[in-house]
Formats: C-alpha cells, sequence, structure tokens
C-alpha cells in the first residue's frame, strides 16, 4: 500500500505487501523487498536497495546506492555516512 501524498518514482520495485506512508519519496532504480514498512518523512535516493521484511522510522534519509540487508530496523538516530567520500565523517573504532 502506497499513501497517496508518497512520491514513487515509476522505476522503483517494490516488493509484495510493503508499506509506503506518508509523504515519503522514493527515487529512481530504488528496489524495496516484500513486507517492509516504509514510514512517513523518509527519503530514498536513487541506487538504493533494501531487503525484505525492513523496517524505516519516521524521518530517515538513505543516500545513493546504499544497500539494507533482509530484517532491518532503522531508526532516525541511525547515521549513514556518505559512501562517496575520501574521509569517513564517521570514525568507528572496536
Amino acid at each position: 500500500m502506497i499513501q497517496s501524498t508518497a512520491k514513487v518514482s515509476p522505476d522503483a520495485k517494490i516488493g509484495r505487501n510493503t508499506v509506503i506512508e506518508e509523504y515519503t519519496i522514493i527515487s529512481s532504480e530504488v528496489t524495496i523487498g516484500d513486507e517492509c514498512k516504509i514510514h512517513k518523512n523518509i527519503f530514498i535516493d536513487a541506487g538504493v536497495s533494501i531487503g525484505s521484511r525492513v523496517k524505516i522510522q519516521d524521518g530517515v534519509m538513505i543516500p545513493h546506492g546504499v544497500s539494507i540487508s533482509d530484517g532491518v530496523f532503522m531508526d532516525l538516530l541511525l547515521l549513514l555516512p556518505m559512501i562517496n567520500t575520501r574521509v569517513p565523517l564517521i570514525k568507528m573504532e572496536v
């Protein structure tokens, strides 16, 4: 189900039983798997691939070319660094 205020590119591929809520923008060449829940006010840039059973909370922005595996939960507090930078925006130490 795609809400009437959502904007989905005609060439985006949306899986079965996936819900896309209000004011979400899905760009070209995006693939979203089955049984996903894409909440409101989300921006998904071109070339993004999202697996099945993924839940994305309000306000998340997913930059160009990101690939998300099956069963992932994404929250607004999650930061996705821009993948096309030479210097990482976030340095993680383990």
